[in-house]
């Protein structure tokens, strides 16, 4: 996945979960993300709904991207946006 699209997944799905009160790490998300898997760091255990949640919105993430067809420029836009608000 290019750069622009692997960056709005990990983010989009990182703040969307922080918004629904998942507790993961964007480090985390990211983590999952590649590996399609998870080793905690911390000490604290990690629910298996915060796990479930983040397949989930990666689903929609790609969902979202077939059903609108977003493209590079697009994607762009959306980064460039991001980075704005932040």
């Amino acid at each position: 996945i290019g750069g622009y699209i692997y960056f709005s997944k990990v983010n989009f799905v990182y703040n969307l979960n922080k918004i629904e009160g998942g507790r993961l790490t964007e480090d985390e998300t990211e983590e999952i993300f590649e590996a399609n898997s998870f080793i905690p760091k911390k000490k604290e255990a990690v629910k298996s709904d915060d796990l479930t949640e983040m397949e989930n919105h990666f689903r929609l993430f790609d969902y979202i991207l077939d059903t609108i067809k977003m493209n590079k420029i697009f994607i762009k836009k959306y980064a460039k946006n991001c980075w704005i608000l932040i």
